[in-house]
């Protein structure tokens, strides 16, 4: 366990006590065990893809958690995550040699590559429905 995977197990279990959500119905959100859930609360370590699956079941945007985990940045809702992308133009696809949710750390890592990079806005957004609770 590492600092940041045990903050992000206290940011987890923040959010679904505010949300009113048992243990249970939230791994049931989130297609995991119960004991996956327990881990990923008391801040263990699991697989990459269990991430996308919380992220779903909170409504977080994609990529949320892996950025909470490199550099704090709060998870946000699926649609208000703004991400500035250093890219190399004009390519299309665009060359991307960076993602950030800062546009000052975005900027100042253009300023290290110069020439034809940019900074982009891009917003992401869920593009996967909440499910829905049974009735």
């Amino acid at each position: 366990m590492s600092e940041h995977t045990i903050e992000l197990g206290r940011l987890i279990r923040r959010t679904r006590v505010a949300a009113g959500w048992s243990i249970e119905e939230m791994r049931m959100r989130a297609g995991i065990s119960h004991v996956t859930w327990r881990r990923l609360e008391s801040g263990a370590t699991v697989k990459e893809i269990t991430y996308g699956k919380v992220e779903q079941a909170f409504r977080w945007a994609a990529g949320s958690i892996e950025l909470f985990l490199r550099d704090g940045t709060t998870p946000a809702r699926a649609d208000t995550l703004v991400i500035y992308a250093v890219v190399l133009t004009p390519f299309d696809p665009p060359e991307i040699a960076g993602l950030y949710t800062n546009q000052a750390a975005a900027e100042q890592h253009r300023e290290l590559l110069r020439d034809r990079w940019t900074v982009e806005q891009w917003r992401v957004s869920d593009s996967f429905p909440p499910k829905q609770p049974r009735s």
